[in-house]
């Protein structure tokens, strides 16, 4: 079961939507509550948009059943619902509530998986580095009676011993996971720099291995943040998309109750103080 859909907007701009009476309207908006909460799916876990029979699906939404059989007569001359072997379903369901290939479960694990491995090759390429620098040690210690003198007399003096060789700095190949999802669901880095001389981008990706972990169901869930942000606001607001709806739990477009979910996340770039999103 689904406690949200997704209901986009340019259904106030749809011909077969704007032809319908108010009460056909809230029946169909009804309709797709249902198959949100029924959530049946098929053999390759798409969803199907699968309601039930008239008379129990009208049930289900608490309606009238003769109210309900003409509201279905209204939506099926429009495509809207359609019926096979006596069950109700709404068309296209599939194609508006489908996850983004960015963030369905077998792209995502991808992610994980390829980001794990370039960590594994950046410690080994570490490991190696230091096994290199303890073999130049060793090799500098075997020396002349002579240069052990030396050594303990500059000991006594005060002086100090060169320093041991650190590894150089690590370098990754790609970016962290959590920056790739953001990418891949439309999400946008933002260029130029910091006052303090820091990239806009890097402070977004420090911001983001900050605040999101790397494991499999956190990256979906923030790609679907993403995606759904992108897709009604800006690419490029990483910090409104954490805050307001990746750590608070919701996905952009479900409505918070109070009609206010989209302009509690919406700032226009003079409602930003200084140093804050404009990132």
């Amino acid at each position: 079961m689904k406690t949200w859909v997704k209901f986009y907007t340019k259904a106030l701009d749809s011909p077969d939507i704007g032809a319908l009476s108010w009460a056909h309207r809230g029946i169909f908006n009804a309709l797709i509550l249902l198959a949100g909460r029924l959530d049946y799916r098929d053999d390759e876990d798409q969803e199907t948009g699968q309601l039930d029979t008239l008379e129990r699906t009208a049930w289900r939404i608490r309606c009238d059943v003769d109210e309900f059989r003409e509201a279905v007569s209204a939506f099926t001359v429009r495509g809207m619902v359609a019926e096979h072997d006596d069950l109700l379903f709404v068309t296209n369901y599939y194609k508006h509530q489908r996850r983004a290939p960015s963030a369905q479960r077998d792209a995502v694990k991808e992610r994980v998986q390829r980001h794990r491995e370039n960590k594994a090759e950046e410690c080994n390429e570490d490991v190696t580095t230091l096994q290199d620098a303890v073999t130049l040690l060793d090799k500098s210690r075997v020396d002349t009676d002579k240069s052990r003198v030396d050594t303990e007399e500059k000991r006594e003096s005060g002086a100090t011993a060169p320093p041991f060789p650190s590894p150089p700095k690590k370098s990754s190949n790609s970016l962290p996971i959590q920056a790739q999802a953001f990418l891949e669901s439309g999400g946008k880095f933002r260029p130029g720099k910091l006052k303090g001389g820091q990239t806009k981008k890097q402070a977004a990706i420090e911001f983001m291995i900050e605040k999101i972990p790397d494991h499999p169901d956190d990256l979906i869930f923030w790609g679907q943040v993403v995606d759904g942000y992108c897709r009604q606001w800006s690419s490029y607001s990483y910090t409104t998309m954490v805050n307001e709806y990746y750590l608070k739990r919701r996905i952009p477009g479900q409505s918070s109750g109070d009609g206010n979910a989209a302009r509690s996340a919406y700032r226009t770039a003079d409602e930003y103080p200084e140093g804050d999103e404009v990132l």
